[in-house]
């Protein structure tokens, strides 16, 4: 049986052999897995645009006016989301030129050179992430990647954190992952 010190050294080297292989990856696509797309992006989204009609007829026929209106907005913006600003991507592409982000067809392309910040809030338990890029507005620049149901996400995950800290070598985070 390993010991506690011995378990940690080789998660410790599995996490480093991971984040040198993300740096070696060249151009390449994360794909989200097919049949989770269609449920965790297309269904839940088809799912909130019926929660809002079912909110609106609430409101149209005074049933807990203030709780459908709660209702409303919330579903609305998560249709915002998924439908619109499209903000759950379906693939995401890399290489030593740009990042593309990609959502029911439509992709946006970053060129790393014309990037000035790229900031993300991580989740590494899950290999997820909030990724704000330079011109995050309401119609596109912010995008969840979830890495734990994407081809290859541990590797996306450290990639992008990679890059991260590239686009970014002032930034307090660069400098804590540095010093780690």
């Amino acid at each position: 049986m390993k010991s506690q010190e011995e378990h940690e050294a080789e998660r410790v080297r599995e996490m480093t052999d991971l984040m040198r292989k993300a740096r070696e990856a060249g151009d390449k696509t994360y794909t989200y897995r097919h049949g989770k797309f269609l449920w965790d992006v297309v269904g839940q989204g088809v799912i909130t645009a019926l929660l809002a009609l079912v909110a609106l007829y609430g409101i149209a026929v005074g049933w807990l006016r203030p709780l459908m209106a709660v209702v409303l907005v919330v579903s609305l913006y998560s249709v915002w989301n998924t439908f619109v600003s499209r903000s759950y991507v379906h693939s995401v592409r890399i290489n030593d030129e740009a990042i593309t982000f990609e959502c029911f067809g439509r992709e946006r392309t970053y060129l790393l050179d014309q990037v000035h910040h790229m900031r993300l809030r991580e989740f590494p338990g899950t290999y997820k992430l909030y990724v704000r890029m330079d011109d995050e507005g309401v119609f596109h620049g912010r995008y969840w990647v979830r890495g734990w149901w994407m081809s290859d996400g541990d590797e996306l995950f450290y990639r992008l954190t990679d890059l991260e800290t590239r686009l970014n070598p002032d930034s307090l985070k660069a400098h804590a992952r540095r010093a780690n």
